[in-house]
């Protein structure tokens, strides 16, 4: 497995957890893979502030993810799947009007295209974004688009999974014992 860069902005918005980042990079690392592309990220959905910060990178350029910034929701391509709860695909990140607020990034950076999965939590609920990146223009296909989904969903479960697990550690005994009768 590649190593990813971390990014704490993102980290301290789950749980700290160096199994959920070991696994979160795993699955990223697999999505690439299996997609073909050049580079990735997961970006976590920062609710109160309605954007999604870095969480991980994975063969993107640092200068690329700096210039993108933190993507409000509903911009950009990452933006989009988050706010819409769906797949979303810039084939052309020159000329694609609704990736206009980082085209910055793409000018300076070998990155040309990419697709955004959204990462969904057990309630349905985006708590983030998978995505993958290529550095010429790009279409991905329904059966790449099937399997990112996948490995969204792996993040998704295994985010959940962490915070049910913190919520079950900060619940005293008698709490519990509440909670259950």
């Amino acid at each position: 497995m590649n190593s990813p860069l971390y990014f704490q902005s993102g980290k301290s918005l789950l749980p700290a957890d160096e199994r959920l980042a070991f696994a979160i990079g795993v699955y990223l690392d697999l999505a690439l893979e299996a997609s073909g592309a050049s580079g990735g990220s997961f970006y976590v959905c920062d609710v109160n502030k309605r954007i999604l910060v870095p969480y991980a990178t994975l063969g993107i350029p640092l200068e690329y993810t700096k210039l993108c910034g933190e993507v409000a929701l509903g911009d950009q391509c990452c933006g989009r799947a988050a706010m819409h709860k769906r797949p979303w695909i810039v084939s052309d990140m020159l000329t694609d009007p609704l990736f206009a607020a980082a085209r910055e990034a793409a000018l300076n950076s070998p990155i040309r295209a990419g697709f955004s999965i959204p990462v969904l939590d057990t309630a349905g609920e985006c708590i983030g974004v998978l995505a993958c990146v290529f550095k010429a223009p790009h279409t991905a296909t329904p059966e790449d688009i099937l399997r990112s989904e996948t490995w969204a969903d792996f993040i998704g479960r295994s985010i959940s999974d962490a915070q049910a697990s913190r919520f079950r550690r900060e619940v005293s005994p008698s709490d519990e014992r509440a909670i259950t009768d």
